[in-house]
């Protein structure tokens, strides 16, 4: 209904058809159509969150994840830096062309919080940073054999300048420095000998160079000092043991601020049930608890809490098992709570109109301890998760259920109604709903004061129905708002428009009505006006 109105209003005092000249002024009398627009049940609901049954019968069917549980001590990976220096042993001269013995560079991966076996890398930099005090050319290469990329290892070869002879204090060393991308490598972190966990080692080769003057060293010397920094770094998937790890969410709030457009009202629907489904897409086991769930609706302080007979029982949820197949990696263990009228309150919970629910839950990882002996598992883009299924048959009853909303003015840039002397817009109704409306529209100052009004003289009346309670044939109204120069001119300077509207189920004696899916509300905007011209 907001957009309906929004866009009417938007489209008013657009046409005009018919002049006669009068000298060097004339009145423009204006009829004609100025917007058209038609609301069905899909455009309403939309088309993904509704079911239409044989009988033509409309059902709510919304699919929607409630909340998220991410593996942060895993998908939240820390950068960490590895520093290693190499010394002279001894006080010599290295000939040209004479390698150094490989040094190697341990990385410990324990700051994660994780004991990982492997891990596969979505996003990553890797940057490698030499210093060199040597006077002459060093070959180099840096490899990482536990870190490969279609089956091929990490390795990396170049030289790095010798210091310039007689260079001084402070400018005698020199920096070498490259970053690479490292997305999509699998890294085997049980080290060199695949019996630890959580680390893995690079290597660098470094030989003076064939053709150069020999290398003097100095017993204990800094020959060079290498600096491997992992960045940015986000995982796709990681396998080990993962933790007691608690992904316990206390109060979470959802604002539906949708609904503080419903200001007072009584609603009372059919049968509805609700589907929480805990998903365990790691490959640990999950214990859960869920605590509370609570309803407030801000505007009259009414507050209501889910009763069931599992809130607040745990539950224990076996781990996920992976498939092997790429596209589809995992099949995730779940358990599903299920809300009905019949075992719960959901039904006056909904009938309450909240605009905030309050959740707490708690979800606790591998609460038997490590009984996995290292095969957990987890993919960044499977996170557990709580999903909602809502589905109840859209077939109630409201009564005096009042909309308010406020626009930005849609007049305030329409110069043409300067020089409107009066007239009326007619809203020309075909419903085939049996929802009558009555739909009002009062202009605002910059302070939200009221200074007018534009009134609609009736109400959309609602459709007929048979004796199955269904409309079969729709019903037509004339809707009349009259304007003159003054209501113009207001809602022309108002800074914003209030559209406030009320809804009444008809017959009432009926109680719920069904919708179905060819019912539709038709709104055609006439503009029947005098505009003053003057040359």
């Amino acid at each position: 209904m907001k957009k309906v109105i929004s866009l009417l209003l938007v489209n008013w005092a657009l046409l005009f058809i018919g002049c006669t000249t009068q000298g060097t002024s004339w009145d423009v009398d204006a009829y004609a159509p100025v917007v058209e627009t038609t609301l069905d049940v899909t455009k309403l609901f939309g088309d993904e969150n509704i079911l239409v049954n044989g009988d033509s019968s409309v059902w709510l069917n919304i699919n929607a994840d409630a909340f998220t549980f991410n593996l942060d001590t895993a998908t939240e990976f820390p950068q960490f830096t590895a520093p290693f220096a190499f010394l002279s042993p001894f006080t010599t001269t290295l000939a040209p062309g004479t390698p150094i013995p490989t040094q190697e560079i341990p990385i410990d991966l324990a700051a994660t919080g994780v004991e990982l076996r492997e891990l596969w890398l979505k996003e990553g930099k890797l940057k490698l940073t030499l210093k060199s005090t040597a006077a002459e050319r060093l070959a180099f290469t840096y490899y990482i054999p536990a870190a490969t990329y279609g089956g091929i290892p990490f390795s990396f070869s170049d030289t790095i300048p010798g210091v310039p002879a007689g260079a001084p204090p402070g400018q005698d060393t020199v920096y070498y420095s490259r970053e690479f991308d490292v997305s999509n490598f699998h890294i085997n972190t049980t080290g060199p000998f695949n019996n630890e966990l959580n680390t893995f080692s690079a290597y660098v080769d470094v030989s003076t160079i064939l053709g150069d003057n020999g290398l003097p060293l100095v017993i204990n010397q800094v020959i060079f000092v290498v600096t491997n920094e992992m960045v940015d770094i986000v995982p796709e998937y990681g396998k080990g043991y993962l933790g007691q790890y608690d992904f316990s969410q206390n109060n979470i709030t959802a604002k539906i601020e949708e609904m503080k457009l419903f200001q007072s009202g009584v609603v009372d629907i059919e049968q509805i049930s609700l589907n929480l489904t805990v998903k365990n897409t790691i490959g640990a086991e999950v214990r859960f608890r869920p605590v509370y769930f609570k309803a407030t609706n801000t505007r009259t302080g009414g507050v209501l809490w889910l009763t069931h007979p599992e809130m607040g029982s745990t539950i224990n949820i076996n781990r996920a098992y992976e498939t092997g197949i790429s596209s589809n990696p995992l099949v995730a263990s779940q358990y599903t709570y299920s809300f009905n009228t019949g075992n719960s309150n959901l039904e006056q919970i909904i009938e309450l109109l909240p605009d905030e629910l309050n959740f707490t839950a708690e979800m606790k990882l591998n609460p038997f301890g490590n009984i996995g002996g290292y095969t957990d598992f987890y993919y960044t883009d499977y996170p557990a998760k709580v999903e909602t299924q809502i589905q109840a048959p859209l077939k109630f009853s409201i009564s005096q259920l009042m909309f308010v909303d406020t626009v930005i003015n849609p007049f305030a840039s329409l110069d043409i109604l300067d020089n409107v002397v009066d007239g009326q817009f007619i809203i020309r109704a075909e419903n085939k709903f049996p929802i009558a409306m009555n739909v009002q529209l009062y202009a605002l100052d910059n302070t939200g004061l009221l200074i007018d009004s534009v009134l609609v003289n009736d109400l959309i009346p609602a459709a007929p129905v048979n004796i199955m309670n269904r409309v079969v044939t729709p019903i037509s109204a004339d809707l009349i708002a009259t304007v003159n120069p003054t209501q113009i001119a207001n809602l022309k300077n108002a800074t914003s428009i209030r559209i406030r509207a009320t809804f009444n189920t008809q017959p009432a004696a009926a109680g719920r009505l069904q919708m179905y899916s060819d019912y539709y509300l038709k709104l055609k905007l006439i503009a029947d006006i005098k505009y003053h011209i003057v040359l």
